[in-house]
């Protein structure tokens, strides 16, 4: 399993540098995943990703060596 340094940076407090993606298109999440940034948020909760499209980017994004996050659309289970 890959592992992310964003905790440890956060934990000594460097500045870390991400955006949001509100596009589901996995060539998005690429391009963007190899644009330097440490971390990258999904935005379910504003855009129309869907689960799916979601999984391919974390898979994108996590392949560049970046973090994904997602906020979440609701709290539904």
């Amino acid at each position: 399993m890959k592992t992310f340094d964003i905790k440890k940076k956060l934990r000594s407090q460097q500045v870390t540098v991400g955006s949001w993606i509100t596009i589901g298109n996995p060539i998005i999440g690429e391009i963007m995943a190899n644009m330097g940034f440490d971390w990258l948020t999904i935005d379910m909760e504003h855009s129309a990703i869907t689960i799916s499209e979601a999984q391919q980017l974390i898979q994108v994004i996590e392949l560049a060596g970046v973090v994904p996050l997602v906020r979440v659309g609701d709290n539904n289970p």
